[in-house]
């Protein structure tokens, strides 16, 4: 079963997953929209798509589209998703699903309520070198987990022709890379936090633009992170055991993940030779709707809406 898709949202985000689909062949490229016809049929040209739609609704609309998959700033997510789900259309849609719990609420409970497949795609949970490094822990390869430290931070301009830089459209270094730092620390860890902190600097036009993220598990792990879109730090995380430690290089795409005993010495390492890592997402996410499962084992709605309720928790 080829599972036709069509995009809401025609930026960089979607032409990765337009590349992902080019090489799966469960998946095509249907139709792609855009508030503006003109830069919808740029898009088809590009990428031949079959259709190009002016506005999402007439995308949604469309009988021949089985799924859509949203590129669309945050603030559009769930509005989106809720009027493609009415539509019967199955959802698979950008992170951060919604800038809070309960904005995020309502489109998980229409999702359960009228068994409509609705993923966010974090694609970090699909990655085979973030399951290599649980598969480690789990069988102690670093004696107990003890603490988990990541920081994804990176420079960037002032610039208001970019969505992060307003706060009306979800914008801010929380919801935009301080995400993948909590996601991260919640898949790992495999429960939820009984202790969350944090700080946020809020930056000139509103957004905020820097902050850091702690929490305490009952496990007895320990995490923290730090974020930002205004200054550039070292892409990496690590997990610190009492026997040992893990380095995840760039881990929102991690690619490469390394274990080390309790001497520094190199005990392990796996490396994933795929260069774009959407394709996982997006082929479970066809085997899905395809078996007719309305949730992914990968992201659950229940680790979509603990990861909200996380980053609400740096708001009070």
């Amino acid at each position: 079963m080829k599972i036709r898709f069509g995009i809401a949202g025609l930026g960089r985000i979607a032409r990765r997953m337009v590349s992902a689909m080019a090489s799966y062949e469960e998946a095509e490229l249907y139709g792609v929209a855009s508030r503006s016809l003109e830069r919808a049929q740029a898009f088809q040209q590009e990428y031949g798509a079959v259709k190009a739609y002016g506005s999402y609704e007439e995308m949604f609309q469309d009988p021949d589209i089985d799924a859509v998959y949203l590129a669309v700033p945050n603030s559009l997510h769930v509005p989106l998703a809720m009027q493609a789900m009415a539509q019967g259309k199955a959802v698979l849609c950008e992170k951060p699903f919604a800038p809070t719990r309960e904005e995020a609420l309502p489109a998980v409970e229409y999702a359960r309520d009228h068994g409509v497949l609705l993923v966010e795609a974090m694609w970090t949970r699909w990655l085979p070198a973030i399951a290599k490094v649980k598969e480690w822990m789990a069988e102690g390869k670093i004696g107990m987990p003890s603490v988990l430290s990541a920081s994804f931070s990176f420079y960037s301009s002032v610039d208001l022709e970019e969505h992060r830089y307003h706060p009306e459209m979800g914008g801010g270094a929380l919801l935009d890379v301080g995400c993948y730092c909590a996601d991260l620390m919640l898949n790992l860890a495999g429960e939820q936090p009984e202790q969350v902190a944090g700080v946020l600097k809020i930056g000139s036009t509103g957004v905020d633009e820097l902050g850091c993220l702690t929490m305490r598990f009952p496990n007895g792990m320990v995490a923290h992170g730090d974020f930002g879109i205004r200054a550039q730090t070292s892409p990496e995380a690590w997990v610190f055991g009492t026997e040992g430690k893990i380095l995840m290089e760039s881990f929102w795409g991690c690619r490469k993940a390394v274990c080390y005993d309790s001497e520094g010495r190199e005990i392990d390492r796996f490396e994933d030779p795929e260069e774009n890592g959407f394709v996982y997402e997006l082929r479970e996410f066809c085997q899905l709707l395809a078996e007719g499962k309305t949730e992914s084992r990968y992201r659950s709605l229940e680790d979509t809406l603990l990861c909200a309720q996380t980053l609400d928790c740096l708001r009070m």
